[in-house]
């Protein structure tokens, strides 16, 4: 899931879960054929490299009934990422039931986001840029103004 900054939010902050293959231009004609599977998404150009490119999901609805679904039955025989699948389709349902409108429900999805991926999104060992207690600190500070 993507966390982003948005003041004019609930608690300034916005988790939008989403879902990415990235390919060697040679390989596009996969990620188009998973445009085609998946009935959704969109095939670009990744920002800062002129030969990956990359399909992307942020629908949550399309995520939930095609992607997961997908996932269940063609990828987690093969993968031993089961915890981690199992906390993103956590995140996924959470955010369908709207329980991130509850500010310590909101905080519990980041922290679990978080989890998923502890660096920054860029990789690298980066640490975030924003650390998570400080995160959860400015989502409670903002429901008391």
């Amino acid at each position: 899931p993507s966390l982003s900054k948005k003041p004019h939010t609930r608690f300034g902050y916005t988790l939008d879960p989403e879902f990415f293959l990235y390919q060697h231009y040679s390989g596009i004609h996969l990620l188009n054929n998973a445009k085609l599977v998946f009935g959704s998404g969109r095939v670009y150009k990744k920002s800062g490299s002129d030969n990956v490119y990359v399909f992307a999901i942020s629908n949550r609805l399309t995520i939930f009934e095609r992607v997961i679904p997908f996932f269940r039955k063609y990828v987690l025989p093969f993968s031993e990422k089961y915890s981690w699948f199992d906390t993103y389709v956590y995140i996924v349902e959470s955010l369908l039931r709207k329980d991130h409108l509850e500010v310590h429900s909101f905080i519990n999805l980041i922290k679990l986001t978080y989890s998923l991926n502890p660096y920054s999104t860029s990789g690298k060992g980066k640490e975030r840029k924003i650390p998570l207690d400080i995160l959860c600190n400015d989502c409670l500070l903002y429901t008391s103004d």
